[in-house]
């Protein structure tokens, strides 16, 4: 668990339960417990503060020793944590914290006659010897037939919906079994003798039919990709085009040449005590044998040994042995890893940049095919620049699934739009494909016109098509007079002495309408995080509203949902107060409505995860959203519904992005994270490129 998590869980508890609890824990193994089980021992320490739920110590003991020695909060140092559970419990109660129920003697309503009670009692157990079996009658004069009947019903409800919740975990736990097929697939590298392959590296699947459970997402199109074409592969979330790649990457498609290496960069590489650049160099196993053979071949020195290490020289040449490092050196320098970096265990990196340790593994071994979902996602306007450029250079067959039309515009050559099960091809990039399939809609021709002149100048204009569905609303809060947010002369750092940003003077307010962009790892998620008080400043002050409620959008969001629950499940548990219609209308708002609300979270799409995230957090009404790579996961028309409801949202705005439409769509200000400190940038994002392209050469 990190720090920012950490803090986030602490703050939602009672203060003093919170002191108490934490003084008593290391803080290394405080971070050790799941953020579940943290949340569980807390609001059973809270219980304590109230007669009505109080727990005797022993069980509350009992069970935090239980979690304290599975996540072995105290290094297996038993007698620590004897004290320590014992000491939360004496501390609560000398503060008077733990508030124990009344002990004084309570006088009857009316007299009992215990002797009678006895007599009645032996007579009850000498009927159940003798006959063995008793017949129970209601003698509580509440429990009706009807309310007995009405309890039956109850328990078969529950009985269905725990059978449902069996059946929803098992086909989880098949859909996860599923998915890692190609992703624990060893990486290989592979060098082809001579020019060119053996075997044909085009694709023709035809009348393919793919279904994740009962929703069908293709239905009897073909899939078509011609060797050294570069596709991006565009659709409405959930439409299935990331489910498209893991089939074509798992060889479920027939019409796939087994002798086709194609890799599809989805998930992060598993951490370890390799670095960057040994799990690059790792793949290529051909280089590593014929090195291994010439360090031995070195140790003979017979005719027969000579011969054989000319021909290793001569192989190596063939494969570039020599320049292998260096190749991936570039690669992970061009994805903004420092050398530092390239040389550490991957164990130490976040799942972010080991993310791009397996998107710069796939661009280092070149395979037949290149199925990239989603690359810009984990990169900074830096990476991004540097790997459009590698991929317009790219020989090989690409697929590329993308949010960002600027990505697909610099980087593909076709189009595959998957819309209604079926799969649609056009010649050009993005624009040249809204060009197209406008210019022959007659419906719209006027609007075609427009957006065809306005794409020819090549403006950042809406898009013509706009779908209801799709459409987001963020609820007005009531308005708040004065400023939301001010920052005077703040400092931050996590180590002593080592500035992330200072000098760091900046407001914010219900008209902002802010971006923050930057390379990765200058501080711009930390922040974020000084700005809603999750984390506080060194030194400087940092002045917030009271008034005002804050959302914030965070990667780990995604993080936090429930696989197995429906997002409405999902709201029901953070908002339990609420009544169901409420609830259903506010993931309405958000994209997910009917049985999208109610199908399991796990089978939704990254953008449709997103979309809940949103309306988790926009609930109750907030006067200022932050955003954090909001628009990572969205399809291009969801990005499009998301700057329409942010130019209609009423409230404050600060947004970290990389994405060049969604800023010049929406942001009035840009502030950039680099050289230790937080600035206004004078001028727009086009500018801003031009800056960053600059620094690059």
């Amino acid at each position: 668990m990190d720090l920012v998590q950490l803090q986030r869980i602490l703050s939602t508890y009672d203060e003093r339960v919170v002191k108490v609890f934490v003084s008593h824990i290391p803080e290394l193994g405080l971070r050790k417990i799941d953020d579940c089980v943290l949340e569980y021992m807390l609001k059973m320490l809270e219980g304590q503060t109230s007669s009505e739920s109080y727990l005797p110590e022993e069980i509350i003991e009992e069970t935090m020793k239980l979690y304290f020695r599975e996540f072995d909060v105290f290094s297996d140092c038993e007698e620590k944590l004897n004290k320590s559970t014992a000491a939360i419990c004496q501390q609560m109660l000398k503060e008077g914290i733990t508030k124990k129920p009344s002990e004084e003697s309570s006088r009857l309503a009316s007299a009992v006659n215990i002797g009678r009670q006895y007599e009645e009692s032996l007579k009850r157990a000498t009927m159940i010897k003798s006959v063995g079996k008793v017949t129970t009658a209601n003698t509580n004069e509440d429990w009706t037939w009807e309310t007995k009947r009405s309890a039956a019903k109850d328990m078969r409800k529950k009985r269905k919906e725990d059978e449902k919740k069996a059946m929803l975990a098992e086909e989880y736990e098949e859909f996860l079994r599923k998915r890692g097929i190609s992703n624990t697939a060893a990486v290989t590298k592979i060098h082809h003798k001579g020019e060119g392959t053996s075997y044909s590296t085009d694709i023709r699947c035809e009348a393919i039919h793919i279904q994740l459970g009962k929703q069908v997402l293709l239905d009897d199109t073909d899939l078509v990709l011609l060797t050294g074409h570069k596709y991006g592969l565009i659709g409405r979330n959930g439409a299935g085009k990331t489910t498209l790649l893991r089939a074509l990457a798992e060889r479920e498609l027939e019409g796939v040449s087994p002798f086709m290496q194609i890799l599809h960069v989805e998930q992060e590489i598993v951490a370890g005590a390799e670095t960057p650049l040994e799990v690059l160099l790792a793949t290529d196993v051909e280089r590593a044998q014929l090195l291994r053979e010439e360090q031995e071949l070195l140790k003979q020195n017979d005719t027969e040994a000579n011969a054989r290490l000319n021909e290793v020289y001569a192989r190596l040449d063939a494969i570039d042995a020599h320049s292998a490092e260096a190749r991936a050196a570039t690669i992970l320098h061009g994805l903004s890893f420092t050398q530092d970096m390239m040389t550490s265990p991957t164990k130490q990196l976040s799942g972010g940049w080991r993310m791009r340790v397996a998107l710069a593994r796939a661009l280092f071994v070149e395979p037949d095919v290149l199925l990239l979902d989603e690359p810009t996602n984990h990169l900074d306007l830096f990476a991004v620049l540097w790997l459009e450029q590698f991929l317009r250079d790219w020989q090989k067959t690409l697929i590329v699934v993308s949010h960002s039309r600027t990505f697909l515009n610099n980087v593909c050559s076709e189009i595959i739009h998957l819309v209604g099960h079926h799969l649609h091809y056009y010649n050009g990039n993005y624009d040249q494909f809204e060009i197209t399939r406008f210019r022959y809609n007659a419906n719209r021709a006027k609007m075609a016109q427009s957006r065809i002149k306005a794409l020819e100048r090549m403006e950042m204009v809406a898009d013509v098509v706009t779908d209801p569905q799709f459409a987001f609303t963020f609820p007005d809060a009531e308005p708040v007079s004065g400023s939301f947010i001010e920052m005077v002369d703040c400092e931050f750092g996590y180590k002593p002495g080592v500035s992330l940003f200072k000098d760091v003077n900046m407001g914010i307010d219900e008209s902002s309408r802010i971006v923050l962009v930057g390379a990765n790892g200058v501080g711009k998620s930390t922040f974020m995080n000084v700005c809603t008080g999750a984390l506080e400043p060194r030194s400087g002050t940092v002045v917030r509203n009271k008034k005002i409620r804050v959302a914030h959008f965070a990667q780990h969001n995604m993080e936090s949902l429930t696989p197995q629950l429906s997002s409405l499940e999902f709201l029901r548990s953070k908002f339990p107060h609420m009544e169901d219609q409420q609830l259903r209308a506010h993931l309405g708002s958000m994209g997910l409505s009917g049985e999208r609300a109610l199908q399991p979270i796990y089978t939704l799409s990254g953008g449709q995860k997103s979309r809940l995230v949103l309306a988790w957090i926009t609930f109750q009404k907030p006067h200022l959203l932050l955003l954090d790579e909001p628009t990572n996961h969205l399809d291009i028309d969801t990005v499009n519904a998301l700057i329409e409801a942010l130019l209609a949202y009423n409230g404050g705005l600060l947004v970290i992005s990389h994405d060049e439409y969604f800023i010049t769509s929406l942001c009035d200000d840009i502030f950039v994270c680099e050289d230790n400190t937080v600035k206004k940038f004078d001028g727009d994002f086009a500018e801003y490129r031009k800056h960053v392209m600059k620094m690059m050469k």
